[in-house]
Parts: structure tokens; C-alpha cells; sequence
């Protein structure tokens, strides 16, 4: 588990170009279904905003208002986050106890029609949720994808076993303050340990933590934790049952694991599998160390699946996504504004033309938005397992007299390898010695 799961701030807005309230109605979609609202998200002041209380509850958020203080605190599991209308800042608290950090908004929540209303995308990716701007409609997605819910729902033991495990060591919530894990040794291990025939709760021992976890339409969750007596001896103090601290609602399991573990003391690293049995004993069927990547020892075969297992979950979600809602797709979204004077314009345009052709892969547009069109050094931005969509102008800065730069920040979402980041660019622009602007950096 991160120890905290809500260090996000990215962009905590989605920059679409106006300058006033929209136009046309906002629509919203949560996880592919449109939520009735009352009031309907905004864009104002180039930025997306949504009602604060109906996109929260629609995604199993709860809302506490004060209204002397003017603040709201939205809380989903054992995280929250606390806005106060009209300021920039806002508290975000993490899974573990006394965990929180204060960050900057780059747009305040506000008051409209009597409700309050927040940035889109910090809303959503406090909790983990992707979220979409485009023809006028705002989409926030499950956090698992359609390829993996399909592994997760319909994949094999083996390969859902795999992404579960994946899952579960990147972003992880628990429904209680979590447990932080102690370790009095250098070697870190992580041990799985998955009921017979099951994919989708399981239990993860890590250092003197023990948790069950559970997997949900928004990805993992911790519903029962304990702590053992140290780390070293973690595994048989568990099978042992000689816990303490144990807090939420244990599961009540007569049945065989299969069990994982895999773990690392500087550049040595481990992993094994094995079957506990019906008595709580454990017995390994693989085993492979290794050090600096060569194979020093190897006993078995360490496999994903015990001989004879059958899928049977007992755990009931939803099916796989229908919509191509979370398929990604390159392109910009954004709605340049007119420039302040004839360079701004020059300059942006300029922006606006390097980045359509990053995102259609147009290599000689691309190029020729450079201020060395035969220049090679940016051509890495054009590899075929590279995809983006750029979706927020996020910053003009003034023209710097001094360098003779003028710069331009760019937020984007990046595919690569089946897996989507949020980040941004900035575009760096100079004028040559004729006079011609071009893109002189990308940072």
C-alpha cells in the first residue's frame, strides 16, 4: 500500500479555453451512466467544474457541509478531502493515520445556484478515478480499465491471480485508518496467500501487517487488517493466528490457499509459491533466488495456479464495460484562447500545430514546428508505443525579455505500453535570427 495514496496533484483542473459559464448543458457520465444533477457541471474561466455533493455520492463518496465555514470534506473509504469555497488550498488525508498534505488548487471551489461546485479532474483523481472532457460531456471512468476488468472477470486463474497481486501492491485503499507495516529487517517480502480456486480477495502479508483485500469495480480495498509479532517470522505467526490490532470484520474461510511471495535484501530477490492446507500447513512447490539477475538457486517451479485448480469466485462484479468510454484516444481537446498580442498568438498557434502532430504522428509537422526543422533530438516523443492526448493549456507564461523564451505548459494523458499517465509538457519557444518563432525545448 502507498503510504499515501493521495499524493495526485498533477492538475488538478481540465483547461478547455473559456472564458464564461458554457453555453450548452454540461453532461455528466460516472462510469458510463449519466447522473441526474440538478445543476449541471460548469466550464468557466477555462476550467471544467462539477457539482460537488452529486458527483461525490454518485462515486460512494459521502459530503459533510459546514456552512459557517463555508468548507466541504468528502470522504470514500478511509481517505478525504477537505475544500473551503473561494480558496485555493485544499486538505487531502491519506489511508494511514496523520497523514495529510495541504496542496494548491489551480482553481477554488465556488458557489453556483446554490451548490457547490469543484474542479473536475482534482475531485476525481483524488480517489483514483480517470476522467475526460470532450463534446461537452464529462466522463469519470472506474479506475480499472476495460482490459483489465476483462482479466479480472474472465481471464484465466493465472493471469488474473497476476494483475490482482499487480493491483494491489500500486494504489490501495482500506475502508479503516490502515495499518503501517514495520520492518525489522532489511529483507522486504510480499506474501500472497488466495483462497482455492479464487482470484479476487486474498490476503497480503507485508512486513508485520496482514490485510484481506478485497477487489471492487474501483479496484482493491482493505476490509480486515491485523499485526503479528515481527516481520521475519510474519508468515507462520499468521497461519498460526497469533495476531493483535486486528480491526474490521474477519473472513470466515474453511478451504486451501494457494500462496505467493516474492522479496529483495539488495540486489538479492526471491519468489515462491506453495498450497496451505485445510490444517494450516504450508507446502512449497517452487522456489527461485536470484542475485544482480542471475539464477543462484532453484528448487520446483514457481507457478500461479495449484495442479487441479478450478476458477470459482466468489465474489460478484459487475460486468466488463460495454462502452469504448475508456479506450484510449489520441488527440486535443483543447480550446486555445486568442493570444494577448500578435507574438502570443504566433506562439500559441505554433504550440497548437507540434502537438496535433504528436498526436497524429505526423513526423514532417512536426518538425517543422521546430526551431531546427531538421532536427532529430525530438522524434523519441514519435515512437509508436507512444500515444497522447493532450487535454489542458495549463499556463501562458509572460515573455522573458532576458532568454528571449517564451513558454507554454501543456497537460497531457500519455498511453504507453497499455498504461496511461497524466502529465504535462513545457513548450519552450524562441525566435531565430530572422525573426520566425519556433519550438525551441520540450521539458
Amino acid at each position: 500500500m502507498r503510504k499515501f495514496p493521495v499524493a495526485i496533484v498533477l492538475l488538478l483542473a481540465v483547461v478547455v479555453g473559456s472564458s464564461a459559464y458554457a453555453a450548452a448543458p454540461v453532461k455528466l457520465l460516472i462510469r458510463d451512466k449519466p447522473v441526474k444533477t440538478e445543476t449541471a457541471p460548469l466550464v468557466t474561466n477555462g476550467h471544467v467544474l462539477v457539482p460537488l455533493r452529486a458527483a461525490s455520492e454518485a462515486l460512494g463518496a459521502t459530503v459533510a457541509w459546514d456552512a459557517k465555514s463555508k468548507t466541504a470534506t468528502v470522504r470514500k473509504w478511509s481517505e478525504s478531502v477537505k475544500l473551503t469555497v473561494g480558496k485555493n488550498k485544499a486538505l487531502l488525508s491519506g489511508a494511514y493515520p496523520g497523514q495529510s498534505e495541504e496542496v494548491s488548487l489551480d482553481a477554488p471551489a465556488q458557489m453556483a445556484s446554490g451548490r457547490v461546485y469543484v474542479p473536475l479532474r482534482f475531485l476525481s483523481q483524488t480517489f483514483g478515478y480517470p476522467v475526460d472532457w470532450s463534446n461537452g460531456t464529462v466522463s469519470i471512468r472506474s479506475p480499472l480499465g476495460a482490459a483489465d476488468q476483462a482479466v479480472l472477470y474472465n481471464g484465466s486463474l493465472e493471469s488474473a491471480r497476476k494483475l490482482a497481486m499487480k493491483l494491489a501492491l500500486g494504489r490501495l485503499h482500506s475502508e479503516r485508518p490502515a495499518l503501517l507495516p514495520k520492518h525489522d529487517s532489511e529483507y522486504y517480502s510480499n506474501t500472497f496467500l488466495f483462497p482455492e480456486g479464487e482470484a479476487l480477495r486474498f490476503y497480503l502479508i507485508q512486513g508485520d501487517v496482514v490485510s484481506w483485500i478485497e477487489m471492487t469495480e474501483d479496484g482493491p480495498v482493505v476490509t480486515w487488517q491485523a499485526r503479528v509479532a515481527n516481520d521475519s517470522d510474519a508468515f507462520s505467526l499468521f497461519l498460526k493466528k497469533k495476531w493483535t490490532e486486528a480491526q474490521g470484520t474477519a473472513p470466515a474461510l474453511k478451504t486451501a490457499f494457494y500462496a505467493y511471495s516474492s522479496g529483495m535484501m539488495g540486489d538479492s530477490n526471491d519468489e515462491e509459491s506453495g498450497v496451505v492446507d485445510l490444517q494450516g500447513q504450508y507446502v512449497q512447490s517452487g522456489y527461485t533466488h536470484w542475485v544482480a539477475g542471475g539464477v543462484t538457486m532453484q528448487e520446483g517451479q514457481v507457478v500461479y495456479r495449484l495442479d487441479g485448480e478450478k476458477r470459482k469466485e466468489t465474489v460478484k462484479l459487475p460486468p466488463p464495460s460495454t462502452s469504448n468510454a475508456d479506450v484510449f484516444k489520441p488527440g486535443v481537446t483543447i480550446d486555445f484562447p486568442k493570444g494577448a498580442d500578435a507574438e502570443e498568438e504566433t506562439v500559441l498557434q505554433l504550440v497548437k500545430g507540434s502537438i496535433s502532430a504528436l498526436a497524429a504522428k505526423d513526423k514532417a509537422a512536426f518538425r517543422a514546428t521546430l526551431s531546427s526543422a531538421d532536427s532529430d533530438y525530438f522524434d523519441f516523443l514519435l515512437e509508436p508505443a507512444l500515444q497522447f492526448k493532450f487535454t489542458e493549456l495549463i499556463q501562458i507564461a509572460p515573455y522573458d525579455a532576458e532568454t528571449g523564451r517564451k513558454n507554454i505548459v501543456i497537460g497531457f494523458d500519455k498511453s504507453e505500453n497499455g498504461k496511461v499517465q497524466h502529465s504535462n509538457y513545457t513548450f519552450t519557444a524562441r525566435k531565430n535570427k530572422d525573426g520566425k518563432w519556433g519550438i525551441a525545448n520540450i521539458d
